[in-house]
């Protein structure tokens, strides 16, 4: 009996520990997050996505980030569908036995 109380003492103990390292972490999230918030809520405006981006110490707005993120999102998704379904295809159907499928994970036990 005296090993159980032992471990529920230690137990409650690192438990407080961990609660207590995990609302210190959450704190400075919360607190850059306000930061965040309070600071640049301000600025979004339409201009922010309307405009180009300007040099610095100008003000402008995101239009070629933004593009440039949907431009490279459309690319990798036009490359990496079709790729994707034809390894996807060629291990369940041609590489049954061999070691790249059963490394992958498949087997003729799923196929």
């Amino acid at each position: 009996m005296r090993l159980y109380t032992r471990r529920r003492i230690v137990n409650g103990m690192v438990m407080s520990l961990s609660v207590a390292a995990t609302g210190f972490g959450l704190l400075w999230l919360v607190l850059v997050l306000w930061t965040l918030l309070e600071n640049g809520v301000a600025a979004i405006t339409p201009a922010l996505f309307s405009q180009m981006t300007p040099p610095p110490g100008s003000s402008g707005g995101l239009l070629n980030a933004i593009f440039g993120s949907v431009i490279m999102t459309l690319i990798a998704t036009l490359v990496g569908t079709p790729t994707g379904i034809l390894a996807g295809t060629y291990l369940a159907e041609y590489s049954r036995a061999a070691g790249l499928a059963r490394w992958c994970g498949l087997s003729t036990t799923f196929c």
